[in-house]
């Protein structure tokens, strides 16, 4: 596999950062966008020794588990990278990862691990916000993968 290629992949997981985890031929597969169950055609964007990111073009089965997002700005902002998954299983991989962080990372065995507690409201509730600022105006993903010159940068 090789930069530019099409692979088709069944998501398999969420890890950090809220990216879909899938496997291919022996590597793993990162996937923005993914959702466990997807399968889904997806770009390979870069290609590392043990692992490559790509980007997902084309949902051929979605995963029961998929939802509509909420909000009209999911995956262009990068604000919620969960929203389209479910909240109850958005809760369930917290805690996989949670358990992952501490057996596999760090080899701690944890006599238990408590279940996420949920907030009684699935979207408004999230209270962290990072801003970026610049001189340059803010490009969509449709813009700086056209062919040709961007027109304006500026604002």
């Amino acid at each position: 596999m090789k930069k530019g290629e099409r692979i088709e992949l069944e998501i398999e997981a969420i890890g950090f950062k809220g990216k879909a985890v899938a496997r291919k031929d022996g590597l793993v597969c990162f996937v923005k966008g993914g959702v466990p169950g997807d399968k889904v055609e997806a770009l390979v964007k870069r290609k590392k020794k043990n692992y490559l990111e790509c980007s997902l073009e084309k949902i051929v089965e979605p995963s029961p588990d998929r939802t509509e997002p909420a909000c009209e700005y999911f995956g262009i902002c990068g604000g919620c990278s969960w929203q389209n998954l479910d909240y109850s299983k958005q809760l369930e991989w917290k805690k996989r990862n949670v358990e992952e962080a501490f057996v596999r990372l760090h080899k701690i065995e944890p006599k238990e691990i408590l279940d996420v507690l949920p907030s009684p409201e699935s979207y408004g509730f999230r209270n962290k916000m990072e801003f970026s600022f610049s001189a340059s105006r803010w490009l969509t993903s449709e813009e700086i993968e056209k062919e040709g010159e961007i027109s304006s940068k500026n604002f």
